[in-house]
């Protein structure tokens, strides 16, 4: 049996589909459909702001590598939308495989075409249908997410036809939403030998819901709902948030003994530990009950924190040290803060590596 593997543009997915069935020794082709341009960049892009920069630039990597690959298997054709019939309905192949295709496909009667579409039908029809999926769960404030993926023939409607495979799986909710996709379409390789072997689907799909592509609003929206469930985001706006909290309590303290204690010496380094143990107790209390929600730990989490006292307390001498010849004013009211809010983040971080996480 020939099979084609056709997508538009997806050396990522497809692409793994591919190489998954030509180790398993099948006869098989991948076709690269190009088309008009400007919905494929913008959903790219789209992608790219919900996935974050590193990420989609590591997965640019990755799709290179993959492409390089499939071209070293001589099995590569790149042709138009417009000579698809031509070229796969020409008798060459008996079962063709769409995964990420972004066009209706057109139906021959000789040759069997499936579809691999990215979630369990006839939920989410359309397109970005795992985003779809995770945004409405974090709506909703879902602690798991629920996804899949359906193999079904196709007919003249989008995500429709009979039903041959359906593979679930469940992920929680702060899962990075590119484990979602890549753990949804590792599920078409369960799906594989049965593509192969039952081809013919036998229950139809109901007609559900058709979801077009998310607007720029929406995918604004959906971002910062993915924000809030990403630990290390949650470390830098806490962290941040309570040095300044920290800074302004040193700058009370200060005055305070400033105005009442004049006679007492390094008036402002007291005020400046003082402040980094309240917020020390702070983020304690905030890790807790923000990020990790978790109890225990104490005894490592204060000897994290007594470290990074010492590192804020020294950055704040350095910092005085030379900043003071400039101007004393600033040396006084703004080592510390300076210290603080570069420490601070770095300081969640060190205590989620060796307090909370095991």
């Amino acid at each position: 049996m020939n099979i084609a593997i056709v997508t538009s543009g997806d050396y990522i997915y497809a692409g793994n589909v591919f190489l998954y069935a030509k180790s398993k020794g099948y006869s098989i082709s991948f076709i690269d459909v190009l088309g008009p341009q400007n919905d494929l960049l913008l959903k790219k892009f789209k992608l790219m702001i919900l996935f974050g920069f590193f990420r989609s630039l590591s997965l640019l990597f990755l799709s290179y590598r993959i492409k390089k690959a499939i071209k070293k298997s001589g099995n590569l054709q790149t042709i138009k939308k417009s000579n698809v019939e031509s070229v796969l309905f020409n008798g060459n192949f008996d079962l063709i495989i769409l995964v990420n295709y972004a066009w209706l496909f057109p139906v021959d009667d000789e040759v069997k075409i499936i579809n691999c579409h990215p979630s369990l039908l006839p939920k989410y029809r359309g397109l970005m249908p795992i985003s779809h999926t995770v945004n409405e769960a974090l709506i909703h404030k879902l602690a798991y997410v629920e996804t899949g993926v359906t193999i079904h023939q196709i007919d003249d409607n989008f995500d429709m036809g009979k039903l041959i495979c359906q593979k679930k799986i469940e992920l929680p909710s702060d899962t990075p939403l590119s484990e979602f996709y890549k753990k949804t379409y590792d599920l078409i390789l369960d799906c594989l030998d049965v593509m192969v072997k039952s081809p013919e689907g036998v229950e139809k799909l109901d007609r559900g819901r058709y979801y077009s592509s998310m607007g720029f609003l929406d995918v604004v929206r959906f971002k910062f709902r993915l924000l809030k469930q990403d630990k290390f985001f949650k470390f830098i706006v806490n962290g941040g948030l309570i040095g300044l909290v920290s800074w302004f309590f040193q700058i009370a303290f200060y005055s305070f003994l400033l105005s009442n204690f004049p006679y007492i010496e390094n008036k402002m380094m007291l005020s400046v530990y003082t402040a980094f143990v309240i917020s020390a107790i702070i983020s304690f209390h905030s890790l807790k009950r923000y990020v990790f929600k978790s109890e225990g730990y104490i005894y490592k989490f204060f000897i994290v924190t007594t470290l990074v006292i010492g590192i804020v307390g020294l950055l704040s001498e350095i910092i005085f040290f030379l900043v003071n010849p400039i101007s004393p004013f600033l040396s006084t009211y703004f080592s510390y803060p300076i210290s603080a809010l570069i420490i601070s983040p770095l300081s969640f971080l060190l205590k989620s590596r060796l307090v909370f996480i095991k």
